[in-house]
């Protein structure tokens, strides 16, 4: 998949077929560079924990950048996405490839949260990194240093390598159009674009246990701060389980909103669908004066919605 063409540089999904290309290049400039670690990358990418970025300089591969949904480190369980891993080989460099690389990953992560974090090793190999998150607003978490995945604590010995980091994070802003409740046609179109390929990262149909299945249908609210959320079904052998629009709402909600603007849910096969009964009596009760303002997928294909009004006319609470 493609998310960024400007003729010269294109920033797509990284593949198998980069790998070999970014090593010897590594290899070249000096650098300690395995495929294992690349190989890693996809297979986290495939099974739903990452997305792996590759940029591409007039045909050929010129840098990487892998945004985690979890982070680690001063980060961890704050359910805040991380950059990781991200290069751009020497003989690309001073042509925006790294800036291009990080609004790509920055855009991923604004799905999913309002922030997004990072560490940036303190040798010099890591000073122009390091001048360039400073210049694009992120700032240190302020737990000091971290050496081999523990803070470093003062006078604690340490070495100067690359699992030398300090953490530091962003706040990312929804675009001006969400944050107004203005969107006109073509802003409107892109944002059922955003909520569909949110959606489709975070379906993987899977068995968790002899008894629990989950990811065959997946979906993505956008909340009237202009963020979207996404969850999965659950389906359990009994009635424990949950739609992937609820799982999807409670997730908004986990994170301190409650308006829905619009909900798209994709199904096993790939298409849209209406939430079912249960769904719509959320998103009623949790917005009884305005529910029938949500805007519904029903068929993204030929991008028919309808509101939740249209869907609901008539609440059995009046």
């Amino acid at each position: 998949m493609e998310y960024y063409n400007d003729g010269e540089i294109i920033i797509r999904d990284l593949e198998e077929r980069d790998i070999a290309g970014i090593v010897a290049c590594e290899l070249a400039q000096g650098w300690h560079s395995v495929k294992d670690k690349y190989e890693m990358r996809l297979k986290d990418s495939r099974e739903g924990r990452s997305v792996a970025f590759a940029a591409e300089y007039r045909g050929e591969i010129a840098g990487y950048i892998n945004l985690y949904r979890s982070a680690g480190g001063a980060f961890s369980g704050k359910g805040i996405p991380e950059i990781v891993d991200f290069g751009v080989l020497e003989k690309f460099r001073c042509r925006g490839i790294g800036g291009r690389l990080m609004d790509i990953a920055e855009q991923a992560a604004g799905k999913y949260s309002g922030t997004v974090c990072l560490g940036v090793g303190l040798h010099s190999g890591y000073g122009s990194a390091q001048r360039m998150y400073v210049k694009r607003g992120y700032i240190p978490d302020g737990s000091g240093v971290w050496y081999r995945d523990s803070v470093c604590g003062q006078h604690a010995d340490c070495r100067n390598d690359d699992d030398l980091v300090m953490y530091m994070s962003k706040e990312l802003k929804a675009p001006r159009s969400f944050r107004s409740g203005y969107m006109n046609k073509e802003e409107n179109m892109n944002i059922w674009e955003e909520l569909y390929a949110a959606a489709k990262y975070v379906q993987n149909n899977r068995k968790i246990s002899d008894y629990v299945d989950a990811g065959g249908v997946s979906a993505a609210v956008l909340s009237a701060s202009g963020k979207i959320y996404t969850g999965v079904c659950i389906d359990t052998c009994s009635t424990l389980g949950i739609c992937a629009e609820r799982n999807a709402i409670f997730n908004m909600i986990t994170n301190g909103e409650s308006e829905i603007l619009k909900v798209l849910a994709i199904m096993p096969d790939g298409r849209s669908g209406a939430p079912c009964g249960a769904c719509r009596e959320l998103m009623v009760q949790l917005m009884p004066k305005k529910y029938k303002d949500i805007e519904i997928m029903l068929d993204y294909e030929n991008m028919k919605t309808l509101t939740l009004g249209e869907l609901t006319p008539e609440w059995w609470i009046k």
